[in-house]
């Protein structure tokens, strides 16, 4: 045989090796093993003590085997996949994981170890799929398809089948292996049809190695080729133009041990064209397949009697699953005629549902104000009477020694009072003593600032923000602030209603939360019904409370409302600041006479601030409590007031109104304001009816014209004498110890709260009053006025009123020695065995009766259910809101449609997508604002509430969230997404679409709850759309699309998972995009990627969606459960 032609010169380089994904330059030398390891290296010096020449393929004599290219820059042999080594004969093992520089080499094993799951002699052949997940730029999806058609680059490993070739070769089994890259080839397929562009698709380029006991022996390039699939059966086919062979010199086949030498025969006979056939799928031990070319068939025939070289092969390509022929998205692929139709009913439908709930709300508007305002109602019987009576406690109030000291900013104390270092504080109220007994009222007066309104909250036990100190006893016993609030009823000065309600819900509602629950819900109606009746207001029942954009009830007619509020409960004791604000006259004595017939009829207690009654009203008043400037004037029977001032040298004036007289006696002002007399005090007549202040003789004083007075008369007032300390008169039985009994010593810190104790009747018995604070010298020389104040804190203090108080306050300290009869016995004396049991009942502790008066209030449920409606009513009789949420909704989710309308599977259609996605999470973040709303408008009438018990802050909570969540963050997402899915053009799979939907309902509902807990944080609404805004902007950096969230510096990376938008934006997109496959064609060329490849470039992890879907579940619950803690904990009255 002729002796081998040289070798061919390096070819340049060619686009096989360019555009074969596969290739890698191996730039590892020669004799290093896998991973770097070293091996024998066979160019240190021989025996002679000289070297080899060093490998370079730029030199005619070294060649790169398996058509490797030659690097013109390197001179390295750049190999295809699975071969290695100098001039890349030398196989690899290891996978196609790994790029062939870091494949160790085979080396002089017949076999490679290969990496689990992949097989062939130089392993490129995959057997499963999740060894291609490696392969595949997400990282998922990775499916080993086997086809002998190459979609992008596939490998094939084959027996040698042909009886004739295995028997000569014996032991040495005859093999082949195949690689295919489908686009590859030097010229484009013959009759390929041309692409949009006009451009010819490539053919592909196959690699074909024979191998004899594991050693390769020739290979072949097999140059545009065409792939097909037949039909009929399945049956695949290459067909190659151009074909060409190379021996290595040394092996079977090639020249070894005298062996048939082909290698001039495969160099100038084998040039095409062959064709590799192969069987349809499914034959046992794989594909049936047939490699013919004609001279090759000729050899065969004429050495082997064969037509071809048989074969039977297995194949493996690494793909996407959406790169597979054929491949269709899961459930329908495609919009079938029937999916807009489904769709666009959806959209009808949701449209339907919005529509039917606006008709309904509009016609309960409609019916409630053709309702009128009847004032017809059904007396409540005497046993539903009972009812409401059932656990009334009849309570006498005894306080103490009330003081109240408020700090001042920014100054320092002097180290007195035991504040030394601390901040400087303010005496507001100045040792405030007094009792009132159920039947009565007490009225609480004194000039502007005199301290009514933060004695009558002290009184109320009222959260204050300064320090509160002193005792007081409810039926001689020390109650907790819980069990006092089921009690008592609390009007606050300002009025705070729900202005979409209407007078006859507003009290409705409070009835229903506070009455006890086993009353009917008829007599609580009529309970209701009463209350309006009493206080004249059943005129306005149908009207709505208003406020300043919508017209309402005037403002005297509010406080009448606020008033029916507490008065519909009946409580043991009410507490009213400034009851009469606002009134007329009329209706101002209508007032005071409710709440003296609610006084009289039902034993309750009654305390309120009041500012200048008229005559007729102060007559009403059983006690007075009379103040100035934080001092105590006159604590007693409102009638005696008259006897005790004259006393001390204030007498009013024949027709003058009493009560006007003793507030211009607080204030300084003893004119009679009325063009009358003014009343002047002797100087030594006050002075001796202050050292006789217990013989009740009256004190000569002397009665002028208002006007100039002539000189000689002394028209002036002298005046005053400063007078000793104001103390109140020792009783008998004191022994002079100052007993703390009342350790009710309200706080003993700045919280306000009470401490409690439950002292004994014998310490209550010998215990003496604390003086009040005496005027300071500098403060008796400051001014006359001052010394006015001080004649008339120690005039009380050294009168009878001041001696009867101490007896009063030392009999209130004691339980009861009989009950006071309730309405079922109204008439004649009580029964024994009553007096009896009430006695037990008494002497038992109070707390009992107020536990058993807390348990008959309303269930949480019930709480729930009654909050609920409420919220709901105020939500559709204020329809703005909740129509621009809908109307926003549509007319959005239409121009989105238009503007996205039928996106393509294309780079542009992945952009227009994610941007979609986007601004639908930006829209519906940024309207979550209106949440702040929910509750900022709200949160005094809630604290007010909460403070006189009307419910739990847990059933309020929950009634806000229910009625919030649904109607304005479930409704709009699903109006939107309805109208949006199918006019974008999505995915038309139900599945997905639900998931889309869900992902947009909780992404709306967190973000809901962000602005709903930076509403309860923070009060000043401002500040709150402030706070929650920069939270939106600073979720929307992180949503991966402003932000690649790979480039973060590793000290901040954490931040993302702050990020609800970066949630959601990726469960959208991944819910999309996931399986989607992308072209792209430009300049020509045609780019095939899958979606989930650009996934991973933004950072978004495709396997990620339900994992989103639970971090948003979780972020939501965070922020509702931080937003109730925030709401029981931190949302409470201050005053």
């Amino acid at each position: 045989m002729a002796s081998p032609p040289p070798p061919p010169p390096p070819p340049p380089r060619s686009a096989f090796a360019v555009r074969n994904p596969l290739v890698v330059s191996p730039l590892v030398p020669r004799g290093l093993g896998a991973f770097g390891a070293e091996g024998p290296d066979d160019r240190l010096p021989g025996p002679d003590g000289k070297c080899p020449p060093c490998f370079n393929c730029l030199l005619p004599a070294f060649q790169c085997h398996n058509f490797g290219t030659c690097s013109s820059y390197t001179g390295r042999c750049e190999c295809p996949a699975g071969f290695g080594g100098d001039d890349c004969a030398e196989p690899l093992c290891g996978s196609l994981v790994d790029a062939n520089p870091r494949r160790p080499p085979r080396r002089d094993a017949k076999q490679c170890a290969c990496t689990d799951g992949w097989t062939g002699l130089n392993c490129n052949v995959c057997a499963r799929d999740d060894v291609c997940n490696a392969l595949v730029p997400p990282g998922l999806n990775g499916t080993c398809y086997a086809s002998p058609i190459a979609v992008k680059a596939n490998h094939q490993m084959c027996k040698v089948t042909n009886p004739k070739i295995v028997e000569m070769l014996k032991d040495d089994k005859p093999e082949v292996t195949l690689s295919c890259n489908a686009t590859a080839g030097s010229a484009p397929a013959p009759g390929a049809v041309p692409g949009p562009d006009g451009a010819l698709p490539p053919s592909a380029r196959c690699g074909f190695q024979f191998w004899i006991g594991g050693v390769q022996s020739f290979y072949c390039d097999l140059d545009q080729c065409t792939g097909s699939v037949s039909n009929a059966d399945n049956s695949t086919a290459y067909d190659c133009d151009k074909i060409r062979c190379g021996c290595l010199a040394d092996r079977m086949l090639c020249g070894k041990d005298g062996s048939v030498d082909i290698r001039e025969f495969l160099a100038e006979e084998v040039r095409g064209p062959g064709k590799l056939t192969c069987t349809p799928p499914g034959a046992p031990g794989g594909r049936k397949c047939e490699f013919t070319e004609p001279a090759m068939d000729n050899l065969i025939s004429d050495i082997f009697g064969d037509t071809s070289i048989q074969l039977q092969c297995s194949q493996g390509e690494c793909l996407h699953v959406s790169q597979i022929p054929g491949y269709g998205h899961p459930g329908i692929a495609r919009p079938p005629a029937g999916s807009p139709l489904v769709f666009a009913l959806l959209t009808a439908g949701a449209l339907l549902v919005v529509a039917c709930v606006l008709f309904a709300f509009w016609r309960v508007q409609r019916r409630a104000r053709a309702g009128g305002n009847g004032t017809s109602y059904l007396p409540m019987t005497q046993e539903e009477l009972d009812k409401l009576m059932a656990d009334h406690v009849p309570a006498t109030l005894a306080f103490r020694d009330i003081r109240y000291r408020i700090p001042i900013p920014g100054k320092r104390g002097n180290g007195s009072g035991g504040n030394a270092g601390g901040a400087a504080t303010a005496e507001i109220l100045h040792g405030i003593h007094g009792v009132v007994r159920h039947g009565e009222i007490m009225a609480i007066m004194g000039g502007s600032g005199a301290g009514k309104s933060s004695c009558l909250d002290i009184l109320a036990r009222r959260n204050k923000s300064g320090v509160v100190s002193g005792h007081m006893l409810v039926n001689g016993r020390v109650l907790d602030r819980s069990e006092f609030k089921q009690m008592c009823g609390f009007v606050d000065q300002e009025d705070m209603l729900m202005p979409t309600l209407t007078v006859e819900e507003t009290i409705l509602y409070s009835a229903l939360l506070r009455l006890p629950k086993d009353m009917s819900y008829e007599a609580k109606w009529n309970r209701v019904r009463e209350t309006m009746v009493e206080l004249g207001i059943t005129h306005i029942a149908k009207s709505r409370i208003g406020d300043a954009s919508m017209r309402g009830i005037s403002g005297g007619e509010k406080r009448r409302v606020s008033i029916a509020c507490e008065l519909v409960t009946s409580p043991s004791i009410l507490f009213l600041d400034e009851a009469t604000s606002g009134l007329d006259a009329f209706n101002a004595a209508n007032v005071v006479e409710c709440l003296r017939n609610l006084a009289r009829n039902y034993n309750r207690t009654i305390v309120l601030t009041i500012h200048q009654p008229r005559s007729d009203i102060f007559a009403m008043f059983d006690r007075l409590l009379l103040l100035s400037k934080g001092h105590l004037v006159y604590s007693g029977a409102a009638q005696d007031a008259v006897h005790h001032f004259t006393q001390i040298g204030y007498q009013c004036p024949v027709g003058y109104n009493i009560a006007d007289y003793l507030i211009d006696i607080t204030v300084g002002n003893k004119s009679n304001g009325a063009g009358g007399a003014a009343v002047v005090v002797d100087p030594e007549a006050a002075s001796a009816a202050s050292s006789s202040n217990h013989s009740g003789s009256p004190i000569n004083v002397r009665v002028d014209r208002v006007g100039p007075a002539p000189a000689a008369n002394g028209g002036a007032t002298a005046p005053l004498r400063a007078m000793a300390e104001p103390s109140l008169p020792p009783v008998e039985g004191d022994d002079g110890d100052d007993l703390d009994y009342w350790e009710n010593n309200l706080p003993l810190n700045a919280s306000g709260k009470l401490r409690s104790s439950n002292p004994r009747i014998d310490q209550i018995e010998s215990t003496p009053l604390r003086p009040a604070t005496p005027l300071s010298p500098h403060t008796r020389a400051r001014s006359a006025e001052a010394r006015h104040l001080q004649h008339l804190a120690e005039g009380f203090g050294r009168s009878s009123a001041g001696a009867t108080l101490q007896s009063e306050l030392r009999e209130a300290s004691r339980p009861p020695a009989h009950h006071h009869r309730s309405i079922g016995h109204s008439n004649g004396p009580a029964p024994e065995n009553d007096v009896d049991d009430e006695r037990e009942q008494l002497l038992s502790p109070t707390t009992q009766h107020i536990r058993s008066l807390a348990s008959q209030r309303a269930p949480l449920l019930t709480q729930f259910r009654i909050l609920a409606d409420r919220t709901f009513k105020n939500l559709y009789r204020n329809p703005y809101l909740l129509l621009t949420h809908y109307l926003m909704a549509v007319v959005v989710a239409v121009l989105c449609g238009l503007l996205f309308w039928r996106v393509t599977a294309d780079i542009a259609g992945f952009q227009n997508r994610m941007g979609c996605f986007f601004f639908v999470c930006s829209l519906f973040g940024f309207s979550c604002l209106s949440s702040l709303q929910t509750f900022a408008a709200e949160r005094v009438l809630f604290t007010r509430e909460r403070a006189n018990g009307y419910y739990s802050p847990l059933t309020y909570f929950l009634a806000k969230i229910l009625c919030d969540m649904i109607p304005l963050r479930v409704v709009p997402p699903l109006l939107l997404g309805c109208i949006i899915y199918n006019m974008v053009g999505l995915v038309a799979s139900y599945v997905v679409f639900l998931k889309f939907l869900l992902v947009l309902v909780l992404f709306n509902v967190t973000a809901a709850a962000l602005c709903f807990l930076a509403s309860l944080a923070v009060p000043d609404t401002s500040v709150a759309n402030l706070f929650a805004s920069l939270a939106m902007l600073f979720s929307m950096l992180f949503g991966k699309v402003l932000l690649n969230t790979d480039t973060i510096p590793g000290a901040l990376r954490w931040l993302q998972h702050l990020s609800f938008f970066n949630y959601a934006l990726e469960a959208l997109v991944v819910n999309e995009l996931k399986e989607l496959q992308l072209t792209e064609t430009k300049y020509g060329l045609q780019i095939e990627v899958p979606a989930a490849v650009i996934l991973s470039t933004f950072g978004f992890n495709a396997q990620a969606f339900w994992a989103d879907v639970y971090k948003l579940v979780a972020m939501s619950s965070g922020f509702l459960v931080l937003a109730y803690l925030t709401l029981h904990f931190f949302v409470k009255e201050r005053r």
